[in-house]
C-alpha cells in the first residue's frame, strides 16, 4: 500500500473513531459545497447600487461556467476508474455516494476549486474564504472515506486550472471582452 492510501485510510479511520469526527466529515464532504455555491451566486445577484438582488445572465453563466472542470473530471474517472477507499478497505464509509463512480479525481474537489478560481477572476475579495472551504470540503471527502488524497489534488487541479481558461473561452465566444 502507498502513502496516498496509507495517509487516506488513517484520515477515514480517525474520523470514524469520534462521533465529532464522523459529523464534520459528513457536514463538511456534502453541505459545504452547496454553501460555497450559494455564496457566489449571491455574489453574483447582489446589486449594490440598488441593495437587491436580482438573478441575471452572470448568475446563469456560472453555473455554465463550472461545467468545462467536471467534463474534465468525468473523461478522467471513465479512464482511470480508481476504486474508492471504503471499498479498498470493505468498509462502509461515512457518506454513501448515491451515484457509483470512480475515486479518482475528485467531483467535489474539483467544483469546490471551481468555485475558488471562479472568485479569483470575478470576486477576489472572496477568495481566501472559499480557498479554505474549498480545502475543507476536499478534505472532508477523504475523511469520510471517499476520496484518496490523489483523488482530491487532482480535483483540485483539474478546477482551479480548467476554469480561468474555460471562462476566457466561453466569454470570447459569446463576445464578451
Amino acid at each position: 500500500m502507498n502513502i496516498d492510501h496509507k495517509l487516506s485510510h488513517g484520515l477515514f479511520n480517525l474520523a470514524r473513531s469520534h462521533w465529532v469526527g464522523r459529523h464534520l466529515a459528513i457536514l463538511v464532504g456534502t453541505h459545504l459545497i452547496w454553501m460555497m455555491l450559494g455564496v457566489i451566486l449571491a455574489a453574483t445577484a447582489w446589486h449594490s447600487e440598488a441593495q437587491t438582488f436580482t438573478v441575471d445572465k452572470y448568475t446563469f453563466f456560472l453555473i455554465v461556467f463550472l461545467l468545462p472542470a467536471w467534463g474534465v473530471t468525468m473523461l478522467l474517472s471513465k479512464f482511470v476508474n480508481r476504486e474508492r477507499p471504503f471499498e479498498e478497505l470493505k468498509q462502509k464509509p461515512l457518506i454513501a455516494p448515491f451515484v457509483r463512480t470512480a475515486s479518482f479525481p475528485s467531483a467535489h474537489a474539483t467544483f469546490a476549486f471551481s468555485m475558488a478560481a471562479m472568485c479569483s477572476l470575478f470576486f477576489p475579495s472572496i477568495l481566501p474564504y472559499m480557498l479554505g472551504a474549498a480545502l475543507v470540503v476536499a478534505l472532508g471527502r477523504v475523511a469520510a472515506g471517499l476520496h484518496f488524497f490523489s483523488d482530491i489534488i487532482v480535483g483540485a487541479l483539474v478546477g482551479f486550472g480548467v476554469t480561468p481558461y474555460a471562462i476566457a473561452i466561453i466569454m470570447l465566444a459569446l463576445g464578451y471582452d
